[in-house]
């Protein structure tokens, strides 16, 4: 909003331009401190995989490479905000501008190892929907009752059939936060694009990861 104000050479702030700017600051600052060691989940799934690296595999070091992009993209968040408020930014020059860039890039890491995770899980889910789809075809009781195999064949199908419901919606999510991210990191090709499509993208990946969360997260 600031930068919005600087750009129009806004001189004369109006009060409730005031009151905004000290909503968004206050949420901001609300929204950094509830995240300041939100690294200490990432750390934890190193400690995992570490213990079982005899079973490592390529989605393990995926999966260890989504964390620590995690681990670097949430201390470089909260340096930039120290130094945006002025807690550092005295004793270490030019050190927001720096880190802010290091932060882009890890975010984007981020989406990247999700974006490629979320995919792969997508697929052997979808494989298994159809390998349950085939069992249930060639199995000779028909109908679905309790004490019937057919049962827990349907249970299954219907659960694999919302795993990769969700785990489409999760792909959808990181396709538009990359193209989010390779527009403010100014990538070749992304560079040009409307900004309207951008916020647009801003608002779907938002909108589907509230819908996400509420409804979808925990069934």
């Amino acid at each position: 909003m600031m930068d919005f104000v600087k750009t129009n050479n806004i001189t004369n702030y109006p009060i409730h331009l005031l009151n905004a700017i000290q909503v968004e600051k206050s949420m901001k600052n609300g929204r950094k401190l509830m995240r300041v060691l939100m690294f200490t989940d990432d750390l934890g799934s190193l400690e995992r995989s570490w213990k079982n690296r005899d079973k490592f595999n390529i989605m393990e070091a995926l999966q260890v490479g989504l964390s620590i992009s995690n681990i670097v993209y949430y201390i470089l968040d909260n340096l930039v905000w120290c130094a945006d408020i002025g807690i550092i930014s005295k004793f270490i020059a030019h050190a927001n501008i720096r880190w802010k860039d290091t932060k882009d890039m890890s975010s984007l890491a981020r989406c990247m190892f999700g974006l490629t995770i979320t995919f792969f899980t997508s697929f052997r889910t979808k494989e298994r929907v159809r390998i349950l789809r085939e069992s249930l075809s060639d199995n000779p009781h028909k109908r679905v009752e309790k004490d019937k195999n057919t049962y827990s064949l349907t249970y299954d199908l219907v659960t694999s059939i919302r795993e990769y419901r969700v785990q489409v919606l999760e792909v959808v999510v990181s396709i538009l936060r990359f193209f989010m991210l390779a527009h403010a990191l100014n990538f070749p090709l992304f560079r040009k694009l409307s900004k309207i499509f951008i916020a647009i993208c801003g608002i779907s990946a938002t909108s589907l990861s509230i819908i996400f969360d509420l409804f979808l997260k925990n069934r």
